[in-house]
């Protein structure tokens, strides 16, 4: 077999190669010729008949290499997971493979002489227009990072509003040629770009969580506080305002008074429920009723330029939700006060209720939407509107529009907790100049038949028949209290002693000559908590009744053993029919339960 050429045979050892075949197989050479320079001439002819044989096979076989390098390379061009493309100095695509056409699903025959640009979503259009400026005037590398559109003109984006899945490349470029073209190379980044949305997310959940433990705490101590206030004021000013005659000043002026401490300890209520300490007094109340008792209270709260209306849905006045009702009413205020300071020059709010059913496509809608039967309560209004960024932060504790000192912050980020705690829904619609409207989605409650009561007892007192010539120990460390309270078990026939810890009560145990029936004590006190007292004491009356009462919220009192939903915790404020309330229950044995004090 003969020698295969080879690309790096010189035409000198080609020429010599030839020569060599030439030899040994002689074509038509003419033994009879006489003349030599015939037979030269001829040789040199064969000779080089087999040079361009040769060459012709090489040249074959160079073409057969170079189409295959050729196809190789367009698989790989063409199939890289990498888009290519070639771009003239005014973006308009020139060159480009499958991977950047499958991109932006489309042909590629459509894609060459097209404006890139016109690919790339408008939020991007000035982020790619100097990154090619840059490109070319720089005459170095340069790459940029856009949103691009794939398929039709749809705009697509994160969050997914419609639907699309968002699609963002980076691009790197560099000059090619004469400098009038550069080729650029497309990475998918969408994933990298949706797990950086998704740290996000979680790092402003997280942050969410650290301001809501936050004011938790800062609620928590507070609350103690202002419920031992809040506790001797409204007793006080009720028993004055029962003793006063009604219609006279003095009796208006203590109804403000009493409604003002009232509205406090609301307040106090609303911290804790956005940092989660407070606990939830939910009861089936009636959806419509529960929006005629503050009818009142909102009109108030409107201005003489302001229309305010109540439309109340009939098929709701059957309706059951269950609530805590003074939770869900302050969310109600606090929307018609913010339409309110949104309506400079007047307006109109309206107030609706109905029965609506949410559908999946609809819930979806929501957040954290779930499909299902809800009441609805909207509260719309004519005001300035919001604009998408405001609408984005609306819900985040501190974020407010209102001038410096007109607005906490608070307002609605509670109101979310609180709808969050009710299993509801609180969605917004608003357009600048055209108002808003929120609208509250509570979840309904199968009617039991029975008539709901969602009355406070802070306005409307309850009485007991209660035993007489029983013997109780007070124990309070606040000396306001500890004497209001001493005072209202006395005027109710009981025995009182009193004590303001727990070791002077344990003294007082030791040297009394008459069985204590009833411990009736604050539980966080200093040198004994109230849990301890209570074991103390048992060690001497065996047959001891509890009754433990706190102005701290109940997350704060875990560490206490003391659980706010047990019968036998009172929480402050209360006022007397609450604490006698208390009393009766624990001796009259209803569902009390001591709890067990760990070790």
């Amino acid at each position: 077999m003969e020698n295969p050429i080879k690309k790096s045979d010189t035409s000198a050892s080609l020429r010599q190669r030839a020569e060599e075949k030439f030899q040994k197989n002689p074509r038509n050479a003419s033994k009879a010729s006489e003349h030599l320079d015939n037979l030269i001439l001829i040789q040199e002819l064969e000779i080089h008949q087999i040079e361009l044989e040769m060459q012709n096979e090489q040249l074959h076989q160079d073409k057969e290499n170079i189409q295959a390098g050729l196809r190789e390379y367009t698989e790989l061009y063409d199939f890289s997971p990498i888009g290519y493309m070639t771009l003239d100095t005014h973006g308009v695509i020139l060159h480009a493979n499958l991977t950047i056409a499958n991109l932006l699903d489309a042909q590629r025959p459509r894609l060459i002489q097209q404006r890139f640009v016109d690919f790339i979503c408008s939020d991007s259009r000035p982020v790619f227009n100097e990154f090619l400026k840059h490109a070319f005037e720089s005459k170095g590398k340069a790459f940029c990072e856009v949103e691009i559109i794939t398929g039709a003109d749809h705009k697509v984006g994160l969050p997914d509003a419609d639907g699309h899945k968002p699609c963002f490349v980076r691009i790197e470029s560099c000059l090619a040629g004469s400098g009038k073209q550069c080729r650029t190379a497309i990475i998918d980044i969408t994933a990298r770009k949706q797990a950086e949305h998704d740290r996000e997310k979680i790092r402003e959940q997280l942050i969410q969580s650290q301001k809501v433990e936050s004011i938790g705490r800062l609620a928590g101590g507070i609350a103690h506080d202002f419920n031992n206030l809040l506790t001797p004021i409204i007793y006080y000013t009720t028993q004055i305002l029962e003793e006063s005659k009604k219609g006279s000043r003095i009796h208006e002026d203590l109804s403000i008074v009493l409604e003002a401490a009232q509205r406090a300890n609301e307040v106090v209520s609303q911290l804790l429920s956005y940092g989660r300490k407070k606990l939830m007094k939910l009861l089936p109340v009636h959806a419509n009723k529960m929006i005629q008792d503050i009818t009142k209270v909102i009109h108030r709260l409107t201005r003489e330029d302001i229309i305010f209306k109540i439309i109340l849905d009939p098929v709701a006045d059957d309706l059951l939700v269950n609530v805590d009702t003074t939770q869900i009413q302050q969310v109600i205020i606090n929307l018609v006060i913010n339409a309110r300071d949104a309506m400079d020059n007047g307006g109109k709010i309206t107030l609706t209720t109905s029965l609506e059913e949410v559908t999946i496509s609809e819930a979806d809608d929501l957040p954290e939407g779930k499909p299902g039967s809800y009441f609805v309560i909207q509260v719309s209004d004519t005001g300035h509107g919001m604009d998408a960024n405001v609408l984005s932060r609306l819900f985040e504790p501190f974020f407010t529009t209102k001038d410096i000192g007109k607005g906490t912050g608070l307002g609605l980020s509670t109101a979310m907790e609180i709808i969050r705690q009710h299993d509801g829904l609180l969605g917004v619609t608003s357009t600048p100049g055209d108002g808003s409207c929120f609208r509250i989605y509570l979840p309904l409650v199968a009617s039991t038949g029975e008539q709901p009561d969602h009355q406070s007892t802070l306005t409307h007192p309850v009485t007991y028949a209660l035993p007489h010539k029983k013997t109780i120990l007070l124990v309070e460390d606040n000396m306001i209290i500890l004497t209001m309270c001493r005072k209202i078990l006395i005027d109710s026939g009981f025995n009182v002693y009193t004590a303001m810890d727990g070791e002077s009560a344990l003294a007082l145990s030791i040297t009394s000559d008459h069985p204590v029936d009833l411990l009736l004590t604050d539980v966080v006190m200093p040198k004994m908590n109230g849990q301890e007292l209570y074991k103390g004491l048992k060690q001497y009356w065996p047959s001891l009744k509890v009754v433990f009462m706190s102005g701290y919220p109940g997350p704060l009192l875990e560490g206490f053993s003391v659980d706010m939903s047990m019968s036998n915790f009172l929480e402050k404020p209360f006022c007397p029919s609450d604490l006698l309330g208390k009393v009766h229950g624990a001796f009259t044995d209803l569902k009390v339960i001591a709890p067990t004090v760990p070790r």
